[in-house]
């Protein structure tokens, strides 16, 4: 489709295409932040930081772990926590899961708006129908009939346009609130994976026995 073509088609919908328009365009807002919190910022690499963390531990350069858990990733503000406990495990779980709690607002935060958002463009859509199917009785009633039927085309194309317009605009926002929700509950899992396994590293330097488990983590995945 054209740009033109695009252009008529907007033009041909109602007042309530605008509306869909405003709906579409906040939605797009919401979605280009939410995906550069999830898809940009908190691209954790969780699996990769946590055997490097551990190597460090492993060697007694607790510094260097913490080092490492400098980036601004929920996962690793999580296992920079539990480091930063020091070997009190009790004193790490509580660490963890207060920066645990602390990241979840940001990562859930907005993503709902999305779906409220695709519901609202779909009934800004069913009201143009309306709008259009009341603006075709109306000239049946009012315009001569070597008029009305192109009056009534109008009409007929200004609520098809704008219910299309509206369903579009809800498929969009509904399949990326979806997306979003995924990705969401991917990292969620990995801040609480590696928020664990960080509570269980932090006694290695100071109890050499614990070594032999560390092993256990090698292939650790959420």
């Amino acid at each position: 489709m054209s740009l033109s073509e695009v252009a008529a088609f907007y033009q041909a919908g109602g007042v309530f295409m605008h509306w869909v328009a405003a709906v579409a365009a906040l939605g797009m807002a919401v979605l280009v932040e939410r995906v550069w919190v999830l898809g940009v910022r908190e691209r954790s690499g969780g699996r990769a930081l946590f055997l490097r963390v551990r190597g460090r531990l492993l060697m007694e350069d607790t510094q260097g772990a913490l080092q490492l858990c400098a980036g601004p990733g929920a996962v690793a503000r999580v296992m920079h926590a539990g480091l930063m406990a020091g070997v009190d495990r009790t004193r790490a779980q509580g660490r963890v899961r207060e920066v645990q709690l602390g990241c979840m607002p940001r990562l859930t935060q907005r993503i709902g708006v999305l779906s409220s958002l695709a519901g609202l463009a779909a009934l800004c859509g069913l009201l143009g129908t309306i709008d259009g199917m009341t603006g075709g009785t109306h000239c049946i009633a009012t315009v001569s009939a070597d008029q009305r039927a192109a009056a009534l085309a109008i009409e007929i194309a200004a609520a098809l346009n704008t219910t299309g317009f509206g369903i579009l605009v809800a498929i969009v926002l509904r399949s990326a609130a979806l997306f979003l929700q995924t990705r969401r509950d991917r990292l969620v899992c990995e801040i609480e994976l590696y928020g664990a396994a960080v509570v269980n590293l932090v006694g290695i330097v100071t109890e050499p026995h614990e070594r032999t488990h560390a092993s256990l983590y090698r292939g650790v995945t959420p």
